[in-house]
């Protein structure tokens, strides 16, 4: 009787088991099966224009940490070891075929790579310039690498520009969403622009905009009337 009930009980266990391994391996196929059907994944990271950074461990401040652009053709030029093809390569394999290289510069060859892009924020930040930026942060992110915006209202006044061409004047919507840049389709070379001019007030406006052309257009009428009561005392006085 015991024998019986221990070897059901084992039985059971067993099938637990197997229908507790075959569902993680049901979960990992449906992962993989996204994560290849997901656009905006790049096995390959690397494109000609773009850059790559490197993160060396433990020191990420030192050699050969750094961005480092992507020429036409797809070549690094790296220090000490030059030029290396880097778009036909993933980044764990660039990073191993580095580590090899480097091993007798490093004490720790250890390091992590990830893809660049170039974009321009130019205009109303406080820090307006060129950046290397990675595409897989958000817009937000992109825009906090040059200190935000002047304006309280900079968000609303943003445009997204490419080859001189206005691609968005409303991306609020997409900082909201958190979309990352890959995502939204923001390339090496684009331009993410802000009006420079201060925001002003009510007043501001009026002071600035209005009162001088009223006060031209009053100056302008009060002279037309003087000249012509001018007229009509000559006329009659003769």
């Amino acid at each position: 009787m015991y024998k019986r009930l221990l070897s059901i009980t084992f039985i059971a266990v067993l099938f637990n088991i197997t229908h507790l391994f075959a569902g993680d391996s049901t979960n990992t196929s449906q992962s993989g099966l996204y994560l290849q059907s997901d656009k905006n994944v790049r096995p390959l990271p690397f494109k000609s224009g773009d850059g790559l950074e490197i993160l060396a461990f433990p020191d990420t401040g030192g050699f050969p940490s750094g961005f480092y652009p992507i020429d036409g053709e797809g070549y690094v030029d790296f220090p000490i070891i030059g030029y290396i093809k880097v778009i036909e390569l993933s980044a764990d394999t660039l990073a191993k075929i580095l580590a090899e290289k480097y091993i007798d510069f490093m004490r720790y060859p250890y390091m992590r790579i990830r893809p660049a892009i170039r974009v321009s924020l130019n205009g109303g930040f406080y820090r307006p310039g060129l950046y290397w930026i990675d595409p897989h942060a958000t817009l937000w992110e992109a825009i906090q690498t040059a200190g935000g915006t002047l304006r309280a209202d900079g968000f609303r006044k943003l445009k997204w520009e490419r080859n001189s061409l206005v691609l968005n004047d409303h991306l609020t919507p997409i900082i909201q969403e958190g979309k990352s840049l890959y995502q939204i389709g923001l390339q090496s070379g684009d331009q993410i622009t802000i009006i420079q001019r201060p925001q002003q007030t009510n007043w501001d406006v009026f002071r600035s905009d209005i009162l001088p052309v009223l006060t031209m257009t009053i100056s302008t009428v009060v002279s037309a009337f003087t000249v012509y009561n001018s007229y009509l005392l000559y006329k009659r006085t003769q």
